[in-house]
């Protein structure tokens, strides 16, 4: 789990689009490194390259943070099966 992508509306703010929250992700092993990113609703990842496809878990996003504010850290679940 590398980061997350926040774009939703803060807080107390009028905006035109909800935003989405997406989480960034990097798969290692011994062929390389595949960065791919979840969000959810989304499709899963699968890497043919490493035999295995990645699901988001039921994840509850963060509350929605006011303007400025950083993104608190919360837990993320993944799913990993085989091909």
């Amino acid at each position: 789990y590398d980061r997350v992508s926040d774009s939703r509306c803060p807080a107390q703010v009028m905006c035109i689009w909800a935003g989405k929250i997406v989480y960034h992700f990097t798969l290692s092993g011994r062929s390389g490194s595949e960065p791919f990113a979840l969000e959810r609703g989304g499709p899963d990842f699968i890497s043919a390259a490493k035999g295995v496809r990645v699901a988001l878990g039921a994840v509850e996003p963060p509350p929605v943070r006011a303007v400025g504010e950083p993104q608190p850290p919360h837990p993320v679940t993944v799913s990993i099966s085989k091909l």
